[in-house]
Parts: C-alpha cells; structure tokens; sequence
C-alpha cells in the first residue's frame, strides 16, 4: 500500500509504503468490530444509530482488500484532489 501526500506550498511530497497485509490482517478486523459495535453519539437520545460489522464480515473485506491489490495495480483506491492543490492518494 502506498500512500502519498503533495502539497501545495511545500516541495517535498510524502510517499509512505506500507505492506497490505500490516493493515489487512485479522487483528485489524477484530478492531474493526469493536469500534463498530459502539453505537454513534447524536443530538436526539431517542434515536440511536449503530452499524455493527461482524467479524466474518471484516475478515472477507480484509481478504478482499489483498485480493484488489492485483487487479487495481496502479489504479488509486482514494485520490483526494484539494482547491489549493493539494492531492492525497492512497494507492493498494
């Protein structure tokens, strides 16, 4: 995974390689889970709003997201283009 930041103003731009499988991994969904199963806070305490992934779910998006990095080789995952110019892009 790759992950690389420009901006604007500065001359330096951020490049941070990352193996997929560090952030796709079984623990990361069993994290995933946890943060899932708390409901969302909002201004009206009648309605409570939760998306809760279970762990099966979480481990077939992880399997999923290594699997993509094969058929998306040089396609971005995310790319963030800001009005001052700024570009995020996260590449699997």
């Amino acid at each position: 995974m790759r992950i690389i930041i420009e901006s604007k103003g500065s001359s330096r731009t951020i490049h941070l390689h990352l193996p997929t499988a560090l952030l796709c991994n079984a623990i990361t969904a069993g994290i995933l889970c946890k943060k899932s199963a708390k409901p969302e806070e909002t201004s009206n305490a009648e309605i409570e709003i939760s998306h809760h992934i279970t762990y099966p779910q979480a481990r077939k998006l992880m399997r999923f997201l290594r699997k993509c990095r094969h058929f998306m080789n040089g396609m971005p995952l995310v790319q963030i283009d800001e009005a001052d110019g700024s570009k995020v892009e996260i590449h699997l």
